[in-house]
């Protein structure tokens, strides 16, 4: 009898375990949406700021069908929601003058007007970013009302960020309208102004003074919960008194999104974006990739070294001595050819590198195939060109003046970076003047370089003329 009790019991405080162990149904949810990959890593970023803020409630993705398995996967170990789109919402601002392609799906984000299994819902664009600086949680917006975002704009409200109450009668309405009203910019965000047209007279939220209340109708939220990342550069890292951001968008153009590695040359907040995306789990290593680009290097070397044993050169030195041209223009004709192997290289380098590549690994790939690529293939240029009738000796000592010419741009950059980070230079207008400034002496340096070696081989080869 002894051993039924005990088994009876054990079975109450198995259950009573598990039930407990069961996760309880939150009625708020942070939400964003993803269609493609080109903003999963980005997307990922965000959450994982959303997580270290501590908040208690779901962070669902809504996903269009074009989001594999795979992609599905990561977000799910993340510790995301990941819901499929209940409606495809076709863009019938496709034939305007200013939809841009790149909003084709943009109108299925009204899907989360739909999400009647929360009570409130948070979204926020995959390009956004929580600020902990000042403020660990975000969690006071599910107070605010029915609707609620910021005027970054002083016209015209940001979708990037919204308070919603979902609704399916407000969501049916919505997808009623969505062919008749107007949209300034052939997206969402401009529907959605049109809709809420009423939302810029509406009073502001002010999170220090709500309590238990619900609030109802739509509000405006004040600037701290959705700030342009521009206006760290304008003010001086966050260096006003009235504005403690709390929830950070990446705004401008694509080329300046934190995931591209070239911005993290003059945009600090490209550092703080790393910093959460080198702690996300399942990341995969960028360091195969960098070992790829330098294996890359390494055969476009050993190729040169090749060539220069060949017996195939001077194939361009016969047509020289048949134009006759002058030394002038021999060495106008060497330096927009240096020029042009100049610009190529670093073509190269930008249709190569992957942009979202680790900025360290990146810039050094850049700085190696421009710095050191360009001397070698320019050098490869003279030897065809110019070759001379000299001994190898002559040859070699040549070689070796043409590295050194080449220790110029690359000594010029090092003395900038040294200055830039004695400077210690904050400001976004300095940076850019700065880098202008850095950009005119590389291309001194690079034309002292190209116009010295070449004289140094068109010189060999005069001589190399006068004693046939």
């Amino acid at each position: 009898m002894s051993r039924i009790i005990a088994l009876l019991c054990f079975a109450i405080l198995l259950l009573s375990s598990v039930h407990a162990s069961k996760p309880s149904k939150s009625k708020f949810a942070w939400v964003s949406f993803l269609y493609g990959t080109s903003y999963f890593t980005p997307l990922r970023v965000m959450q994982a700021s959303l997580r270290r803020s501590g908040t208690p409630y779901d962070i669902v993705t809504l996903v269009d069908t074009d989001v594999g398995p795979y992609y599905r996967r990561i977000l799910e170990s993340d510790g995301t929601i990941v819901l499929d789109i209940p409606k495809k919402i076709d863009n019938s601002y496709a034939g305007d003058a200013v939809f841009q392609d790149r909003f084709a799906a943009v109108m299925s984000k009204l899907n989360m007007f739909n999400m009647t299994q929360y009570e409130k819902i948070v979204y926020l664009d995959a390009d956004t970013m929580m600020i902990d600086q000042f403020h660990k949680s975000n969690d006071v917006l599910f107070k605010c009302g029915d609707l609620c975002a910021v005027f970054i704009n002083p016209c015209i409200f940001n979708s990037g960020v919204m308070v919603i109450k979902p609704s399916s009668k407000l969501f049916e309405d919505m997808i009623s309208k969505v062919s008749k009203l107007h949209s300034y910019d052939g997206a969402d965000q401009g529907f959605l102004n049109s809709y809420f047209s009423d939302l810029l007279s509406a009073p502001l939220f002010d999170p220090e003074k709500v309590g238990n209340e619900k609030l109802h109708g739509n509000y405006r939220l004040p600037t701290p919960f959705h700030v342009d990342h521009f206006l760290f550069y304008q003010r001086g890292k966050w260096d006003m008194p009235c504005l403690q951001p709390r929830i950070l968008e990446f705004m401008g153009p694509a080329f300046l999104k934190p995931w591209n590695w070239w911005t993290y040359v003059i945009l600090d907040l490209s550092w703080e974006w790393l910093h959460i995306k080198q702690n996300l789990p399942n990341s995969e290593s960028e360091f195969f990739p960098f070992l790829c680009y330098l294996g890359f290097t390494a055969v476009v070397f050993l190729g040169v070294r090749i060539f220069l044993k060949s017996r195939t050169r001077g194939a361009l030195m016969k047509r020289v001595q048949q134009k006759k041209m002058s030394e002038s223009v021999l060495l106008l004709q060497s330096l927009t050819t240096g020029f042009a192997i100049l610009l190529v290289c670093m073509y190269i380098a930008f249709c190569m590198i992957n942009p979202s590549m680790h900025p360290s690994y990146a810039i050094f790939t850049f700085l190696l195939w421009s710095h050191v690529l360009t001397p070698t293939v320019y050098f490869v240029y003279c030897v065809v060109s110019f070759q001379p009738h000299q001994s190898a000796r002559t040859e070699a000592q040549l070689l070796n003046k043409t590295i050194l010419l080449a220790s110029i741009p690359v000594a010029t950059l090092f003395f900038f970076s040294f200055l830039w980070k004695l400077l210690g230079i904050i400001f976004l207008f300095k940076k850019i003047s700065f880098l202008i400034v850095a950009a005119f002496v590389q291309i001194f340096s690079f034309f002292a370089f190209f116009g010295f070696t070449a004289s140094l081989w068109i010189k060999s080869y005069e001589n190399s003329k006068d004693h046939i």
